[in-house]
């Protein structure tokens, strides 16, 4: 797969025309997709070793089949992959038995998606893997054992749905696939970048967003990212507060320490209160020497007003 995009986007680039804006064209687009997918050859090795990890004995089965069971007609790289391939399918079984069943503390909300109505809130985040408790850091998830353990904790979440809601429709077996299936196809860039820029070019300021995603991932390594996010600010629960970043500018800034943390705090907190309330000024004279006397006046504070002054607003109007 990861050749047939190579091979697409090279093409591009390589029109031969007498006009001369469509070659400036495919260049752009060839420059374009490029930068839009730097890597392709290992998000495909990895979805391929997923595979192997969960059905690693059908790989086998089917190389075995081919050269009729006779071991010694095989080549020493076609034996070399059966063995590894019932190696890894017996390994990814064991982890995925103890991500299913959440024995000694290996747990997953599974991959990300959308909620189903009624469905309960798993303890581990989607999106995310723990252990005792404690949730992993998020490049562990990048390994193909990651993969399975989430693929679990999606397989389990459906289970445990369907268990409580015996009256919808629908195949447990066959959402778990659908589920399974959509999640690693968004670790695919050729697939999922595509579809995220279709995302948010349909989103008014979406465009700028997303482009300013894309840049702070070429300008800001994936290290300084993570480092960025071990500050951000905690809510009374001891959870990280999402920020809500907008713009160009924003989501590049996202991607910085410091920055980060003044973008969070400034697209999360809370609108000043402007509650009015009643403010005594007593009789004095001004420095022009102009007589005020003694009286009560409604003033609308520029931030939150006093909360002994709110109370007694509270209690003269009995509420």
């Amino acid at each position: 797969m990861s050749g047939l995009w190579n091979s697409v986007v090279n093409r591009l680039g390589a029109i031969k025309t007498d006009k001369k804006g469509i070659q400036v064209a495919g260049k752009v687009a060839e420059t374009a997709a490029k930068m839009q997918v730097p890597i392709t050859g290992v998000p495909v090795n990895i979805v391929d070793d997923v595979a192997t990890y969960m059905a690693g004995y059908l790989k086998a089965a089917i190389n075995i089949a081919g050269c009729k069971g006779k071991l010694e007609d095989m080549s020493p790289i076609e034996r070399d992959a059966t063995f590894r391939a019932l190696k890894k399918n017996t390994t990814g079984l064991l982890i995925y038995g103890l991500a299913y069943s959440g024995y000694l503390g290996l747990t997953s909300g599974g991959f990300q998606r959308q909620k189903k109505s009624g469905e309960q809130e798993p303890e581990t985040p989607m999106g995310r893997i723990a252990f005792k408790g404690q949730l992993l850091p998020k490049f562990v998830l990048h390994h193909p054992m990651s993969y399975l353990i989430e693929a679990a904790g999606t397989h389990r979440q459906m289970h445990d749905y369907y268990e409580a809601h015996p009256d919808k429709s629908g195949s447990e077996i066959s959402e778990d696939t659908r589920l399974t299936a959509m999640g690693m196809m968004d670790d695919i860039p050729f697939i999922s970048q595509p579809k995220r820029a279709i995302e948010a070019a349909s989103h008014e300021g979406g465009t700028a967003s997303y482009t300013g995603a894309e840049v702070r991932g070429m300008v800001s390594p994936g290290l300084i990212q993570t480092i960025a996010q071990c500050f951000d600010p905690k809510d009374k629960n001891g959870n990280p507060i999402k920020g809500k970043p907008k713009g160009f500018w924003q989501n590049v800034g996202m991607g910085f320490p410091y920055v980060r943390q003044n973008i969070i705090n400034e697209t999360t907190k809370q609108a000043p209160k402007t509650t009015p309330y009643k403010k005594e000024v007593k009789a004095h004279v001004t420095s022009s020497g102009k007589f005020i006397p003694k009286k009560t006046e409604w003033v609308k504070p520029k931030h939150k007003a006093p909360q002994e002054v709110i109370d007694r607003i509270k209690k003269q109007h009995g509420l």
